[in-house]
């Protein structure tokens, strides 16, 4: 609907009768899509790494550990939905959009438009919030498109209802695990397999199973002594538009480790944190598989450095007093992860509310992202993950049937309030001389798992299911 003002379009939207077609995939519903990726789990997936020999280990002595983790699909939900205005005149297109990748942009205007990469001016405005989303263009083509039929300028938006309903999806994930404890309580063996949509399926149709570089994003690139580890792949088909969000794989992925990794120190009778660190080995630097390609690999390479880990850890427990008594009601969980060549800890503190619901009341996070130039600016970061971290850790959850998104709006889709965030967010920086690494996405997955850990010290029970809210209702 193209009309005079914003006000118009809407209006004659909404006068419009429209018959739509359901499509291929009319028949997709996140619960029978989430039954068949457990189904997925239950056979040996595509080998992504293999140390040792796992499945033989599995059927040694000592304890046995197995757990599955789920995690459903989301929505970015940015403040300012998409927008785009865009003026095809002369040859040329001018564009003023709040994209992420402004060269992707420009190549893929002039692709559309059939005019030289040199034809197309990007103008970049303030993203209004993206986390993923607007790194793609597809409402900068639609209003380049527009344009160029009413030979005008256009000014193109999307409803809040439209962006929830037809985003590029964070896709659902379930994870299974399972270890064979050896004498001193640490994983002999571990098994590991992960089924969720690849993102790669937006390059490449035909692909339904994670990629090494997805599996490279907390699971093949772990940092942990394990003799025999085994990670595999296993089938999920593509039935609905994904992309890249917030810290993208790690969000399960680190969900998942945290909260097996609980459940093994939960066995071994062992403190948590004291169980990574065990867990962790001696300090070494090795060649991680299956990373992406990406411009950090020139400065940081692929090495994982298990003694910043360690150090990242042993930071954090110093500057909250790990393992002090807490107020009463209160209630402490914690979750490590490296990601982007950063290593981040994080410790979330909740309190039990008169009714029994918790408060999020502290939120401390440790970070070694190698050299910091802007401490403001990386405070900043931790604390705009932490809040976004913690509206996918409690309510975030977007499900379909027939074919449709059933949420709309922040009425059916939460995003975290004002009045639920915690008084206090602190970051703590480790001081490092390594190149600078990842910040706007690294602190963004310890949230859940150390989340659900608090809720596990407050209540005894393990919530392996975001968001955890649900969860907490469910069990309540």
């Amino acid at each position: 609907m193209v009309a005079d003002s914003s006000w118009a379009a809407l209006k004659g939207r909404e006068a419009l009768a429209i018959e739509w077609l359901s499509g291929d995939n009319a028949g997709y519903e996140t619960a029978s899509y989430r039954a068949q990726l457990r189904d997925s789990l239950t056979r040996p997936g595509r080998s992504r790494l293999l140390r040792g020999e796992v499945m033989a280990e599995l059927e040694g002595e000592g304890t046995l550990v197995e757990a599955s983790y789920e995690t459903p699909m989301l929505a970015h939900a940015p403040m300012e939905p998409p927008v785009a205005v865009a003026w095809v005149h002369d040859g040329r297109c001018e564009i003023w959009a709040p994209v992420q990748d402004p060269r992707a942009t420009r190549r893929l205007v002039a692709e559309w438009l059939r005019i030289p990469p040199a034809g197309v001016t990007i103008n970049v405005t303030l993203l209004g919030g993206a986390f993923g989303r607007k790194s793609q263009t597809d409402f900068v083509l639609e209003a380049v498109e527009v344009s160029s039929r009413v030979g005008a300028p256009v000014k193109l938006f999307w409803t809040r209802e439209e962006d929830i309903r037809n985003c590029y999806f964070h896709a659902e994930a379930v994870q299974f695990m399972r270890a064979r404890l050896g004498a001193d309580g640490l994983p002999r063996a571990w098994l590991i397999r992960a089924a969720y949509p690849s993102i790669d399926w937006l390059f490449e149709k035909g692909i339904d199973h994670p990629q090494p570089w997805e599996i490279g994003m907390g699971l093949s690139n772990l940092p942990f002594a394990v003799p025999h580890l085994g990670i595999e792949a296993c089938q999920a088909p593509v039935p609905i538009r994904i992309g890249w969000l917030r810290s993208v794989c790690n969000v399960w992925q680190a969900f998942a480790l945290n909260g097996f990794i609980d459940e093994m120190a939960a066995a071994a009778g062992v403190d948590p944190l004291a169980y990574r660190i065990a867990l962790l080995g001696p300090d070494r630097q090795f060649a991680a598989p299956n990373e992406d390609p990406d411009p950090l690999a020139s400065s940081n390479g692929t090495t994982v450095d298990s003694g910043r880990y360690r150090r990242v850890i042993e930071h954090l427990a110093a500057r909250v007093n790990w393992g002090a008594p807490l107020p009463a009601g209160h209630f402490r969980g914690f979750a490590a992860h490296n990601s982007f060549y950063s290593y981040v800890a994080t410790i979330v503190e909740v309190a039990l509310q008169a009714d029994g619901t918790p408060r999020v009341v502290r939120v401390d996070t440790a970070l070694d992202c190698g050299r910091v130039v802007n401490p403001d600016g990386v405070r900043a970061q931790v604390e705009g993950a932490t809040i976004f971290g913690l509206g996918l850790a409690l309510f975030g959850e977007l499900s379909v049937r027939e074919g449709r998104v059933e949420q709309s709006n922040f009425g059916d889709y939460r995003i975290l309030r004002i009045t639920e965030a915690p008084p206090v967010i602190e970051a703590h920086i480790v001081a490092s001389e390594e190149p600078p690494s990842g910040i706007g996405e690294p602190p963004t997955p310890t949230i859940a798992p150390a989340l659900a850990a608090a809720l596990f010290a407050a209540s005894g029970r393990r919530l392996r299911e975001l968001p955890l809210m649900k969860g907490w209702a469910a069990s309540g």
